[in-house]
């Protein structure tokens, strides 16, 4: 099971990281001024009407993008996988179910598993427009559907602390791309600082 409640920090990224993926650096602001960042929002957002509390469930726990919620199909989800037939670059993948989503997904009919009240398949703009309008009614003015993918990378990677595997749970081409999408706790930051030896002589002091 994921940790919850963790302090995040700032964003690990390169240079080049942060020009690829500019919401990094306003995903760190975010994460100064609200220590439980950001496992409160999805405690709220885990409270939304259909179709968007499908929505997050797909973004927080299977790291899913907006375009590829609004694609994904009972039939391509078991208890042991999730499987993304066109994720970004057109490219397919696979990510471990998380025992949660199974939870939720595993009863639904076959089909898409997130449409529009008509029952209609919508895409992946109409998604994030919707998902901002019902964040925005529920007072998290700044929250998007992608803040929950990075949630999913963020607490993989200090739960797991392999950047390898946090990439491939978030299916990234490259590396540099999942540094973006990578918090560090105030906590690890803390620990490491602390961690700094002593030179013998000056111990004492």
């Amino acid at each position: 099971m994921l940790a919850a409640g963790l302090l995040y920090g700032l964003v690990v990224a390169s240079a080049l990281a942060a020009r690829r993926a500019p919401r990094a650096l306003e995903l760190v602001a975010a994460c100064l001024t609200d220590p439980q960042f950001p496992e409160d929002e999805l405690a709220r957002a885990l409270t939304c009407p259909e179709p968007m509390f499908t929505a997050v469930v797909l973004a927080a726990f299977a790291g899913l993008r907006v375009s590829e919620i609004a694609r994904a199909r009972r039939e391509d989800i078991t208890a042991d996988t999730v499987y993304v037939p066109d994720g970004k670059g057109g490219q397919p993948g696979t990510v471990p179910t998380h025992p949660y989503l199974w939870d939720v997904i595993s009863p639904r009919p076959a089909g898409l598993l997130v449409v529009d009240e008509a029952g209609r398949e919508v895409g992946g703009h109409w998604l994030s427009d919707r998902a901002r309008k019902t964040f925005n009614d529920m007072g998290m003015n700044e929250v998007r559907m992608h803040r929950f993918r990075h949630r999913f990378g963020t607490v993989i990677q200090e739960t797991i602390g392999d950047l390898r595997v946090t990439q491939e749970c978030l299916r990234h081409a490259n590396i540099s791309s999942t540094q973006g999408y990578t918090l560090v706790t105030g906590a690890r930051r803390a620990s490491a600082i602390e961690g700094l030896p002593v030179p013998g002589a000056r111990a004492g002091l």
